[in-house]
């Protein structure tokens, strides 16, 4: 046997300076001796941990590499003070694990996470990675109690995608600053997914995006833990946004033609069942299709141009005619989140809701019913077929997105369409920075809620006649909040001075202009007193109290702006 001289020497020096692990011997069957393929055990290794602000009893995800076998193995906190965490799944580069809820883990503080011999007999891995234990803020809302983590954003939660693009909108030159003491909400960690979610759609159902899922995540960190498991799932991304008005990470992946969006839902939430993971809903508008009969229903007996002054309101709808002459010089911000080469809906819709909203007095005694506001308009509805209209929950979020960031105190939406995660999760965020949510609650004469219209805290709104009589097709429920006037409403349209225009995306304007009034004549009133005040001045129209047809009753104007004085 030939062997080479200079192999000879070099491979005992690598061994004496220990850069070659010792190989194993083995008796050779024809007598001589033969070295063994050696082994390398490497340390386990932590690339990262997600969230990375955790609320005590919360999971935390620990990413990285060569973790090994859990057996002889914890995972532990190292800080203020040493407490293990009790592990519910273990791979060898992903860890899930409840950190205690106990006065040993110190809130507000700092801790490093790490992999240790059992019976804290020695670190195994590094522990440079740390993670925070996050303080927590009672937040009292209309109606819910939330719990908000107070937490700063940290690097890499700029505003923008993967790929450098930007998250929604151009930002008006003249958009207030932040609100003092709003909520950093970007890396506050939500809450667990709601427990009565039904089943994931069927595969080919044309409620949703075909192929796509979406996946809300606190912050980066936790977004590209969860790439790493959607991919060992077959689950590629598509593409992500960091919306940073709403504190949240969206990643839309892309389900193989093989799998059906169902199976990729159910796949994610069985490893991650604390995950925010949904289809992409398709959601419709709330419009059916000169009566200037609202006005004096909700008791404005004239216009009053100032009403609204002062007040800030977002729309999301169909693109809005700015050029029609009742929005001609009307302070308005338009903002589309259309993809490129995507026929847009016809304008209609939009230009109608916003002419009702602060369109200003016309010859023939049309008025919008607060015209001194500005209004933040943005375009999400795509050309589906001659008649039809819709939008997906993803291109809605990047629109509340922008909203937010305009630091609006009042979002329209005239539209719904099946539960949506990504659509709850944005709102939630919404109602936590104390902006208003206003939704129409659908046209489908059903008791079969529509959302968002039937999220908690949200105000809900269906529609009447001019005899203050129901309208026929409008969904019924308990979370139903006000009715207004939405049936033969005249409004403008493009192409032509105006029509008149029945469903519950007619009746909400409404609704959101007496908000406006009331927050116009009490600018520093928290909302859930100026609510109960509607409530209260309500006109009970059904059984006494809230009830499933009417609400609180028809919502009535503030004497700010009757016009009776």
């Amino acid at each position: 046997m030939l062997i080479n001289r200079r192999l000879f020497i070099f491979i005992p020096a690598l061994l004496i300076a220990g850069l070659l692990p010792l190989p194993a011997l083995s008796l050779d069957p024809v007598g001589g001796i033969k070295l063994q393929t050696p082994v390398f055990i490497l340390p386990p290794s932590i690339s990262s941990v997600s969230p990375s602000c955790v609320r005590k009893g919360a999971t935390l995800t620990i990413m990285g590499n060569n973790f090994g076998a859990q057996s002889g193995r914890a995972v532990a906190l190292s800080g203020p003070s040493h407490a293990d965490l009790m592990v519910s799944s273990w791979s060898n580069n992903s860890i899930a694990a409840t950190v205690p809820n106990t006065s040993q883990v110190l809130a507000g503080k700092q801790y490093s996470v790490g992999i240790e011999k059992s019976g804290h007999a020695g670190w195994l891995s590094n522990t440079n990675v740390s993670v925070t234990i996050c303080s927590e803020l009672s937040i009292l809302l209309p109606g819910i109690r939330l719990i908000s983590p107070v937490i700063k954003p940290g690097p890499g939660t700029e505003r923008g995608t993967e790929d450098g693009t930007d998250g929604g909108g151009t930002p008006d030159p003249g958009a207030a600053a932040p609100a003092p003491g709003a909520p950093a909400l970007l890396g506050s960690q939500l809450p667990p997914p709601p427990a009565d979610l039904p089943p994931p759609l069927p595969r080919h159902d044309k409620r949703t995006e075909p192929g796509e899922i979406v996946v809300v995540s606190a912050n980066m960190a936790e977004a590209q833990a969860l790439q790493q498991h959607a991919q060992g799932l077959g689950l590629g991304v598509k593409r992500r946004t960091v919306l940073k008005d709403l504190g949240l990470v969206v990643t839309v992946l892309r389900v193989p033609k093989e799998v059906s969006v169902g199976n990729a839902i159910q796949s994610l939430r069985q490893v991650q069942p604390n995950i925010w993971v949904d289809a992409n809903h398709r959601l419709g508008l709330h419009g059916d299709n000169s009566a200037n009969y609202g006005q004096r229903l909700i008791g404005m007996t004239k216009p009053v141009p100032s009403c609204g002054r002062g007040v800030r309101i977002g729309l999301i709808d169909t693109a809005v005619d700015t050029s029609h002459p009742v929005l001609q010089g009307q302070s308005i911000v338009t903002q589309s989140f259309l993809t490129p080469g995507v026929t847009p809906a016809a304008a209609d819709h939009g230009t109608a809701s916003a002419a009702l909203l602060v369109g200003k007095p016309l010859p023939n005694g049309f008025s919008g019913l607060v015209p001194g506001a500005k209004l933040y308009a943005a375009s999400v509805f795509r050309r589906q077929d001659d008649r039809d209209a819709d939008t997906t929950a993803e291109s809605v979020v990047k629109a509340l997105n922008w909203l937010a960031g305009q630091n609006v105190q009042i979002i329209n939406l005239n539209f719904g369409g099946h539960r949506n995660l990504l659509l709850e999760a944005a709102i939630d965020r919404l109602i936590k920075r104390g902006i208003v949510v206003v939704v129409a609650v659908g046209n489908d004469g059903s008791d079969t809620p529509t959302y968002p219209a039937a999220q908690s805290g949200v105000v809900a709104v269906t529609a009447v006649d001019a005899n203050s009589g129901i309208y026929g097709k409008a969904n019924r429920g308990q979370h139903i909040s006000f009715a207004a006037p939405g049936v033969e409403v005249w409004s403008a349209a493009t192409g032509k001075d105006g029509k008149t225009y029945t469903g519950t995306s007619y009746a909400t304007p409404f609704v959101t202009a007496v908000l406006a009034m009331a927050r116009q004549a009490a600018p520093t009133t928290p909302w859930p007193a100026l609510i109960k005040n509607l409530q209260t001045a309500a006109k009970d129209l059904g059984d006494p109290g809230q009830d499933p047809v009417y609400g609180w009753g028809l919502i009535q104007v503030p004497a700010v702006c009757s016009g009776r004085r």
